[in-house]
């Protein structure tokens, strides 16, 4: 049995604490990286144009502003963990998972939205949480992470041996990051959070979609031939 305790250190609050709405936080926070010289809204951005990075109020100063709060959470898992990671994709639009190294020398995937340390408590259960954290897509908080899934385990039937690293890169693909586990063995494995949405299968049917496109191209010319043709009765009439 291992804990895991997250941080982070952006902008949100409290340890283990009732939850605060995303609105509460960002009321108690009016000046944290604001732009003081130009309009919220995309209008005023659009006719106006970017701020002027070259004036004070317009720059981040951290000597200035409130230092950041942070918040934490921890959470029991099944096994010993030995190293984490985040998955990393080029454009940053997948959502990432947690690489999690086992003493068992597994590399189990964990889906960042039940890791959140602004996961909120909620005594009445899931139709009690807010519609601010129903927005975010936030889960209620649970002190488990529950037990192991095979299907989460991206080593399948494979053992790692001492495992101490884990090292990830993206890809050309965005869906795909590479996850590269460093111990007495080595281990390297694709990860696809979202699954593979922009890449074909290798069983894809191509000549089925080229009969498709092909069939779609003669019926629209066909039709187009057959309503032209109408057009010229109906005109001779």
């Amino acid at each position: 049995m291992a804990v895991i305790e997250l941080f982070t250190n952006a902008t949100f609050a409290v340890r283990l604490s009732p939850p605060i709405s995303a609105q509460s936080r960002l009321q108690s926070r009016p000046n944290l990286g604001c732009n003081l010289a130009s309009q919220d809204d995309p209008l005023s951005l659009m006719i106006g144009g970017g701020p002027d990075y070259s004036k004070r109020e317009n720059g981040f100063d951290g000597f200035r502003h409130a230092p950041p709060h942070v918040l934490s959470q921890s959470y029991s898992f099944a096994a010993p963990v030995e190293a984490l990671a985040v998955t990393q994709t080029v454009q940053g639009i997948t959502p990432k998972f947690i690489l999690a190294a086992t003493s068992a020398g597994q590399l189990v995937q964990l889906d960042k939205r039940f890791l959140d340390p602004r996961r909120p408590i909620v005594p009445g259960g899931p139709q009690k949480m807010s519609a601010e954290d129903r927005e975010e897509g936030l889960v209620p908080y649970g002190p488990s992470l529950g037990g192991i899934s095979p299907l989460t385990i991206a080593t399948h039937k494979h053992a790692i041996a001492r495992p101490r690293a884990i090292s990830v890169a993206p890809t050309n693909l965005e869906s795909t990051s590479l996850a590269f586990v460093i111990g007495l063995d080595l281990f390297m494995a694709r990860v696809a959070p979202a699954r593979e949405f922009d890449r074909l299968n290798e069983d894809f049917n191509y000549a089925g979609l080229i009969l498709a496109t092909l069939g779609l191209a003669v019926g629209s010319y066909v039709t187009g031939w057959l309503a032209d043709m109408k057009e010229v009765k109906r005109a001779w009439k």
